[in-house]
């Protein structure tokens, strides 16, 4: 591209990967023009933009972490369940003044809980593992 920059009149800022130079570029596995080519580093204004080893990584973090979130989600769903499926009990044993505050819970959360609880993680009201699989196609 110097020649053109040379041409134009701009080769003291365009026209080479040099310093001080004003220059974006790509580095591609193959030909630029060929579809089963892809980009494996893009530099903009000196800066390292895209890396594809790097992405590989933060996609395998960002996996990782989805799967602790999944596991959290579920942990609680086990754990809201409990507290549904004891909560009748509860009620028939300890009046509201004696309760700890920590079981005391607001009139009317009781019925939302087994609402909530007997429709999964998500609101297609399935569990997450078919949520993600029917209900969204992933």
């Amino acid at each position: 591209t110097l020649n053109p920059a040379k041409q134009l009149g701009i080769d003291d800022r365009v026209g080479a990967l040099r310093p001080g130079m004003d220059a974006d570029f790509v580095l591609w596995n193959g030909s630029p023009l060929s579809a089963l080519s892809r980009a494996e580093q893009t530099w903009i204004d000196g800066q390292p933009m895209f890396d594809r080893t790097e992405d590989a990584a933060m996609q395998r973090r960002d996996l990782a972490e989805r799967e602790r979130l999944l596991a959290t989600a579920a942990a609680a769903r086990v754990e809201l369940l409990a507290l549904v499926a004891t909560e009748p009990a509860a009620k028939k044993s300890e009046s509201a003044d004696d309760a700890p505050a920590a079981t005391q819970t607001p009139e009317g959360l009781y019925p939302w809980l087994r609402y909530a609880s007997g429709r999964g993680l998500y609101s297609a009201g399935q569990t997450f593992d078919s949520c993600e699989a029917q209900a969204h196609g992933h």
